[in-house]
């Protein structure tokens, strides 16, 4: 069962991953999915506001997300090899 602390903990944790991929995000892209269903990425600078800002205009835009790296990835990079 689930009881307020094992909650409490298991939003703890995820926070603390989350918190952990932001740190490691060395690449920080934005990928967007456009509406004819390509998807676009794109660094994440000022110089690609514009792109944006452009698709938005024209109403391309169906998703916007930025990219982290996962657990794996970031232990990977910490440790050189894979969770077992």
């Amino acid at each position: 069962d689930l009881d307020s602390r094992n909650i409490w903990r298991c939003d703890y944790l995820r926070g603390v991953c989350i918190e952990i991929c932001r740190r490691y995000n060395h690449q920080k892209k934005i990928l967007l999915h456009l509406t004819d269903g390509t998807d676009v990425e794109l660094a994440n600078k000022p110089a690609v506001a514009d792109v944006i800002a452009e698709y938005l205009k024209q109403e391309q835009i169906e998703t916007i997300h930025s990219t982290e790296p996962d657990l794996e990835t970031v232990f990977m990079e910490l440790t050189g090899r894979k969770f077992e």
